[in-house]
């Protein structure tokens, strides 16, 4: 129940948050006419959404449905800001800067742990149909968004807040009906993990498996999730070249969304029933050569054919890797822990990009070239990293449950404690 509830959420939610949200950057840059100033306000607010995702992590879990109230709040907070750009300019950054960096930190992080206590025993299938709710609530925000953007910001808000009002409220009456539940909002722990909790040696290696496979799949997000401030940085370019509409850049991230949201379905019955390891190879490589694609391409209607390509193959890696995540840390039972790591390790991501992006607007005679080779070569490293990544983590939980490598460290560490007692 709580899924279905969750999947509405998103997509009036989404609807609600891409209104205004999605256009944030380019208002700053076009309020400000200063690139390093919108490239230098992304660091920042990446960095405040770190530190909170961190701080908060332990709250989040225990209840990720009352953070998603609590947006109502940094949603009302960053809209307000908006609304009085014209009239306190650094103030007004400042405060969406934070604002919309809670905002953020709250959504992506509530969104995912409930998914994860709401899709025990569900199949992959049911992730790629959840990733589809997203994008369609994405797609129509863009396209009404960026149009009424350019006719009247104030409507534009007031519309954003009514409708995320209206979407939180079927999960938090799921919530106060069910928190007095002693299953509700508990993270999934395997019979081996209960097991080997019991011996002490177990958990010590335990601990360090944890570590090595989160670490692998940190590497893993870090180097693919630079694909997903590509629509922004190329945003930027098009205000730059001359063409200044909201409207145009709505289109370009709805086309991205739209064809994100067609492979999401497919990835998620795929992966249910064959190894596509080779399609999220090759769809590495596709999306690398998209990002070479922006600094060689200059038409319009080619780079809209490059955002769909880019956007029907995204969900065969975003949602291979992220189910092989999912199961190996239920097993473990730092299922949280693991997307919490994810989703650092991407926003950490993001920071490097436009940290990169806001070196380049520094000096008028730099372009963002770099930026897109930067990511393209992310990417077509990514279609060498993933697979030996996977077969790293495999091998790792292997080890783990069935005492093979484990086993002789185990006997090491007895016999240097036997050995330690006798000395002493």
């Amino acid at each position: 129940m709580q899924l279905r509830l969750l999947n509405f959420y998103k997509f009036l939610s989404n609807f609600a948050n891409n209104l205004v949200g999605a256009f944030v950057p380019l208002i700053i840059f076009i309020e400000t006419g200063e690139l390093y100033i919108a490239f230098l306000y992304l660091v920042i607010q990446n960095i405040i959404r770190l530190v909170a995702s961190y701080t908060l992590k332990n709250q989040i879990r225990k209840r990720p449905q009352i953070f998603l109230l609590l947006r109502v709040f940094t949603l009302t907070g960053y809209s307000i800001f908006i609304l009085l750009l014209d009239k306190y300019l650094l103030l007004s950054i400042i405060g969406i800067c934070v604002f919309y960096a809670f905002d953020l930190s709250f959504k992506l992080s509530a969104n995912e742990i409930i998914y994860n206590y709401s899709s025990l025993n569900k199949s992959t299938d049911t992730l790629g149909i959840t990733r589809v709710f997203e994008q369609m609530g994405i797609i129509v925000s863009l396209l009404i968004g960026g149009f009424l953007l350019d006719i009247n910001r104030q409507l534009v808000v007031i519309i954003s807040l009514i409708l995320y009002g209206f979407s939180v409220i079927p999960l938090l009456i799921y919530y106060f009906k069910s928190k007095k539940s002693t299953s509700f909002n508990k993270e999934a722990v395997s019979n081996a993990l209960l097991t080997f909790e019991k011996k002490l040696e177990h958990t010590k290696l335990g601990k360090k498996i944890i570590f090595q496979i989160l670490l692998t799949y940190c590497t893993v997000y870090f180097l693919f999730s630079s694909f997903d401030v590509i629509r922004t940085i190329y945003s930027f370019d098009l205000f730059i070249s001359g063409s200044p509409s909201y409207g145009q850049v709505g289109i370009l991230g709805a086309i991205f969304n739209g064809t994100y949201g067609v492979g999401s379905y497919f990835a998620g019955k795929l992966n249910d029933r064959y190894d596509i390891m080779w399609v999220v190879q090759s769809t590495c490589i596709i999306m690398g050569l998209s990002a070479f694609g922006f600094v060689l391409v200059e038409n319009i209607y080619y780079i809209y054919v490059i955002f769909g390509i880019a956007g029907l193959f995204y969900p065969f890696l975003s949602l291979f890797v992220f189910q092989r995540l999912i199961v190996k840390s239920r097993i473990l039972g730092m299922s949280n822990s693991a997307l919490l790591a994810r989703d650092n390790s991407s926003v950490g991501s993001y920071i490097y990009i436009y940290g990169t992006a806001l070196i380049c607007s520094l000096f008028p005679i730099v372009t963002l070239i770099p930026v897109y080779i930067i990511i393209g070569a992310f990417m077509l490293f990514s279609a060498y990293y993933i697979p030996k990544a996977e077969e790293r983590t495999r091998m790792l939980l292997v080890d783990y449950l069935q005492n093979n490598e484990i086993q002789n460290e185990i006997k090491i560490v007895k016999k240097r404690t036997r050995r330690d007692k006798v000395s002493n």
